[in-house]
């Protein structure tokens, strides 16, 4: 069961760590939304 569940995390890892830099982009804009929207 430990082992699945060590296997799982490093799936998951990879998987996010592969959409964050895929959405790079997209999440710097958000952030810049955010932002923007917080000084009005």
């Amino acid at each position: 069961m430990g082992q699945f569940k060590y296997y799982t995390i490093l799936l998951l890892f990879l998987f996010y760590s592969c959409d964050i830099k895929r959405d790079s982009i997209g999440a710097d804009n958000e952030l810049m939304v955010l932002a923007s929207d917080k000084h009005k």
